[in-house]
Formats: C-alpha cells, sequence, structure tokens
C-alpha cells in the first residue's frame, strides 16, 4: 500500500512538473506571439502611409494602451517607444483640420490628436482648430443617431454598431475635452 502511495505521489510530482513546464513554454509562445503581433502593426503603419492614415487614430490608442496596462515591463517600453514614433508620423500628417472633413474624418482626427497626446506629443492649435469644426455637426452626425434625445432605433439593423461607435467616439471626444455632438454620459444614459 505505501509502495502505490509512493507511486501516486510521484506520478503527482511529474504531472504537476509537466504541467508547470507547458505553461511556462505556452508563456513563452504566447509572448513571442504578442511581440510578433506589435512588430507587424508596427511596420505596417511605419511602411505604409495609407495605412497610418486611415487607421492611425486606432493604432496610436492601441500601442498607447498597451504601454500602460501590460504587466511586461518590456513590452510596455516597446509598445510606447512605437506609439511615441508613429504619433510623430501621424502628427505631421495631420497639423490641421482638413477643408470639408465630414463628422466621420472630424471624429477620428479626435481620437488620433487624444492618443498622441497621451504620447507625449501635445498640440494646442490643432486641439482648438477641432474643437472649433466639431461645432458644425450635432449628434446625429457623429453617431447615427440623435443620442441627446433618443437610442438608436431598434428596428435599424445596425443600431449595435452604431451604439458602439457612438460610445467609443464620445469617451474620446471627452477624454479629450472637445464635445463630439453628446457627452458620454448621455450616450451611455440611453443604453438603460
Amino acid at each position: 500500500m505505501i509502495r502505490f502511495l509512493r507511486l501516486h505521489v510521484l506520478l503527482l510530482i511529474l504531472l504537476v512538473s509537466a504541467f508547470a513546464n507547458a505553461q511556462a513554454s505556452q508563456a513563452v509562445d504566447r509572448d513571442a506571439a504578442i511581440r510578433r503581433a506589435l512588430d507587424f502593426i508596427y511596420h505596417t503603419a511605419a511602411s505604409d502611409d495609407a495605412t497610418l492614415a486611415q487607421h492611425g487614430h486606432d493604432l496610436l490608442w492601441c500601442l498607447y494602451s498597451i504601454a500602460h496596462t501590460s504587466r511586461d515591463p518590456g513590452l510596455r517600453k516597446t509598445a510606447w517607444r512605437m506609439g511615441r514614433d508613429l504619433a510623430e508620423k501621424w502628427h505631421r500628417a495631420h497639423r490641421h483640420v482638413p477643408a470639408g472633413a465630414d463628422a466621420g474624418l472630424v471624429g477620428n482626427l479626435v481620437m488620433g490628436a487624444y492618443s498622441e497626446e497621451k504620447l507625449g506629443i501635445i498640440d494646442p492649435v490643432f486641439k482648438a482648430e477641432l474643437r472649433s469644426v466639431t461645432k458644425k455637426f450635432n449628434a446625429k452626425d457623429y453617431f447615427g443617431f440623435d443620442a441627446l434625445h433618443e437610442p438608436p432605433q431598434g428596428a435599424d439593423p445596425s443600431r449595435y454598431d452604431k451604439w458602439s461607435g457612438a460610445l467609443i467616439t464620445s469617451y474620446f471626444g471627452d477624454a479629450y475635452g472637445i464635445r463630439l455632438g453628446a457627452r458620454h454620459q448621455d450616450v451611455a444614459s440611453l443604453v438603460a
């Protein structure tokens, strides 16, 4: 009986050891995959002006968020460096609001400007220009529904896309100090 228990204990120890080694291996694989993905994002945006122009506001926020939330100090440092570099490049291409910009573009510019500000690039002239141009549009222009008075229509098949877009856009507007048609609180209050 004692020999049987020792065998079970030995098997349990081997099983725990194998599990721990597998976990460590998976963590190394996961970390390597994260770094490859981060490199892909950075190099795609850094080498392709069209990608940075179209998705820069999202990419800057992504890199800033990783730089401020990752538990891995090396990953935080890498994301910050990449984010800062792309923010400088994005800023050089976005010194002014283009003439004829619609509400969608203005919202994206606010998101990008807020993200670049979080990465240390502050441009009070561009912010003032954004603040002025945002007044040309209302909540319906930014969100596709009047978030000050009603939620998206229940029969609208894109209502959930509109909700999520409105929550995100109003969050960035409030965080940057520029109202984009409605405050985040206004949009969120309609979710009930």
